[in-house]
């Protein structure tokens, strides 16, 4: 030791050096790690979120799209429904006069049978009238002499023969009368009876395929009152929402789509519960819209 100091080299401040050189490169090192593992967190909390978001955004479109064809079908039984009623009723008027013009038809059969055993009554007697009067006749010639009797009779039975004979004209014009009527009531039964077979087909055409968007042209119209006054929405087929619009461009565009699509236009018909309409007013407007340009109406 020299001068009060030590001679010796100071090996603890070398270690403390040491120590601290040692300590951030390991610090830096954990560090590193959770910042990467908080990327890689807040990475996949993301994607999740964004997965979950499109989720609720699918959801909510099949959920849309699930109303729309909903109150489309109801829309649709209330049509068949009301076209079923009207189509019954029909059928059962048809059928009503069918019968009525069966019964009548079977009556003037009847008729027109008394007639005809009347009228060979009439030509047998007829007959007998004629024969007898050529007998008479043949008396007649046979004998130069005839008595003021014989000729008073000849005149009753001339008399008798001559009304028989306008009886029997009538007869006859009666029988033609009523070969008349027997034929016109024939064609008014088969008129009724086309007419009935047409309401048939009509009838039979409603369980045809039931009405679809899927492979179709999809135009919407929304409907309803406002302060009175009818308003329409209208989204043309890929339009992303409902725009104001009116009756008359309204037809017009639904018949240009006509026009361009034919049988592959499909029109969805909505109308909101706020829509101030009767059920006569609503069912009226979609009927006239869908039978004047929905492909599932077209002839």
């Amino acid at each position: 030791m020299i001068g009060g100091q030590s001679s010796l080299p100071d090996y603890a401040s070398h270690f403390s050096s040491i120590n601290e050189e040692n300590f951030w490169p390991s610090f830096t090192d954990i560090m590193m790690v959770v910042v990467i593992v908080f990327l890689l967190s807040s990475t996949v909390a993301i994607l999740h979120n964004w997965d979950l978001s499109r989720q609720v955004q699918e959801t909510a479109a099949l959920e849309q799209q699930a109303r729309e064809r909903a109150e489309d079908l109801n829309l649709r039984q209330m049509l068949l429904q009301l076209e079923l009623g009207e189509m019954q009723a029909r059928m059962e008027k048809t059928r009503e006069a069918l019968q009525a013009k069966s019964g009548q038809l079977e009556a003037r059969e009847e008729d027109l049978a008394g007639a005809q055993t009347a009228l060979a009554e009439q030509q047998t007697q007829l007959m007998n009238i004629q024969e007898e009067h050529a007998r008479v006749q043949t008396e007649m010639r046979e004998s130069q002499t005839v008595s003021a009797e014989r000729e008073e009779e000849l005149l009753e039975v001339q008399e008798q023969l001559a009304q028989m004979q306008d009886e029997s004209v009538l007869r006859e014009q009666m029988y033609v009368e009523v070969e008349k009527q027997q034929r016109q009531t024939r064609e008014e039964l088969e008129l009724l009876q086309k007419e009935y077979e047409q309401m048939g087909e009509k009838y039979a055409a409603l369980s045809k395929p039931a009405r679809s968007p899927l492979g179709k042209v999809v135009a919407a119209v929304r409907y309803r009152k406002v302060e009175g006054q009818p308003s329409y929405m209208f989204k043309p087929p890929d339009a992303p929402k409902f725009e104001p619009i009116g009756e008359e461009e309204m037809h017009q565009v639904l018949s240009g789509l006509k026009q361009e699509h034919g049988d592959k236009l499909f029109v969805r018909i909505v109308i909101p519960m706020d829509s101030n309409l009767t059920y006569q007013e609503g069912w009226q407007f979609s009927l006239d819209l869908l039978r004047r340009y929905d492909y599932y109406y077209a002839d």
